[in-house]
């Protein structure tokens, strides 16, 4: 029996802030604090600024190895093959100094970076072609959002790379993609 998404809503929180106080030469003391928030949402839907898919991993990245990721053809937790006409949002996290049994991983360290695959690459969030993103230490990652979408190309655009710059030591890096079918 096929599993179909026949509704959902899609919401990011981020949440930046910082507090600082200053002794100034003259005596003076000063402060500085500022909070920033995003909050981008989707509707259920394939148009602009809605969604119908999502896609979660944990995955591993052999020391030195890349990991391409096909955007027409990856499969959700029930077993269904999702392809991404648009991606609306990316959360790559390196999150190589936990230990984790599912899938099995001992902590290490090593820093990965996304994108740059060498043949059909989906660079539609970059600014030209072979530009990467990163390197991201253990606990460091990246957040990509764009609620029209960016454009997957089926076949010629379509391979999201994320690479393990260590030679030594897998990676892990927890993975979400947000996007439409159509």
């Amino acid at each position: 029996m096929a599993t179909h998404l026949s509704t959902a809503s899609w919401n990011i929180l981020a949440r930046l802030g910082f507090s600082a106080e200053y002794d100034l030469e003259d005596g003076d003391d000063t402060k500085d604090k500022k909070t920033v928030s995003i909050a981008p949402s989707w509707d259920f839907g394939s148009d602009a600024e809605e969604a119908d898919l999502v896609w979660h991993d944990l995955r591993t990245i052999a020391a030195s190895a890349d990991d391409d990721i096909d955007l027409g053809a990856l499969t959700d937790r029930f077993g269904q093959t999702l392809v991404f006409a648009n991606v609306k949002a990316i959360l790559i996290w390196n999150r190589t100094d936990e230990a984790t049994t599912a899938p099995a991983h001992t902590a290490t360290t090593a820093d990965v970076q996304v994108g740059g695959a060498a043949a059909n690459a989906f660079e539609a969030w970059v600014a030209a072609a072979g530009d990467i993103v990163g390197p991201f230490p253990e606990g460091g990652g990246c957040l990509l959002i764009n609620p029209e979408g960016w454009t997957v190309t089926a076949d010629t655009g379509d391979i999201l790379r994320v690479t393990n710059n260590d030679g030594a030591n897998e990676a892990l890096i927890e993975i979400v993609i947000i996007g439409d079918s159509a």
